[in-house]
């Protein structure tokens, strides 16, 4: 049965670990997907946003759990009139996949800036490498696209397949290794969890989780607090 007054909004990225997260959970909140730019916050901001506001237009929801972390700002300043807020105190969906690691333990921050991240809902979304990779190449010429792809990517020291467990791995795998041949990278994998995600649908929500009242906005600030010998 789905439960009404819970709504549920999340990057469409993120579906595959989502419905692994509702199955696992047997949880059934409203849901809604919101397709954004990640590297461009106050549109992702304003997505967001308008999908609180519908929700509050509409009546009914008590509370709003939202699977994003920071990204960058994105979800700072979001306000419900009516719903409590709840959302993971992760920089990013990188920290929440990442499972009990915290992207804010120092060891951890060091080694993934010099990774660049995949799932499955990475590599098909819109702004994958690969389609970016075409998009130059119809717009630059293959010689200039190959270029500016290795500048902009090749600074990274590896290309990391995150397996969250939540679709078959092999298929993307592929495509990583393929990636990573392309630009010069390493290829590698790294086990993932959907436990952030299933806990943000049942709760209890501890130190990793914001809960913002009905009428306060998410304060940026809060999600640099973590002590993170508490994880």
């Amino acid at each position: 049965m789905s439960d009404q007054k819970t709504l549920f909004v999340a990057c469409s990225m993120l579906k595959d670990e989502v419905m692994l997260a509702l199955r696992q959970t047997g949880a059934a909140p409203l849901t809604r997907w919101v397709a954004v730019m990640h590297d461009r916050p106050a549109q992702m901001r304003a997505a967001l946003q308008a999908v609180i506001d519908e929700a509050d237009a509409a009546g009914g929801v008590q509370r709003i759990l939202l699977a994003y972390g920071y990204c960058g700002g994105g979800t700072a300043g979001l306000v419900s009139r009516r719903a409590e807020l709840v959302i993971p105190r992760q920089p990013d969906c990188i920290g929440i996949l990442a499972g009990a690691r915290s992207d804010f333990d120092s060891d951890f921050d060091a080694w993934r800036a010099h990774r660049y991240f995949f799932t499955r809902g990475w590599l098909d979304g819109e702004d994958s490498i690969d389609r970016q990779w075409q998009r130059w190449e119809a717009r630059f010429g293959k010689v200039r696209a190959d270029a500016l792809m290795r500048r902009l990517y090749g600074q990274f020291e590896a290309l990391t397949l995150i397996d969250t467990g939540a679709y078959p791995p092999d298929r993307s795998w592929r495509r990583v290794r393929a990636l990573a041949k392309r630009l010069g990278n390493r290829p590698e994998r790294m086990a993932g969890s959907v436990a952030m995600l299933s806990q943000l649908m049942t709760g209890p929500w501890d130190a990793h989780y914001l809960v913002v009242p009905p009428g306060q906005p998410v304060d940026g600030a809060a999600f640099l607090e973590l002590d993170c010998g508490e994880i």
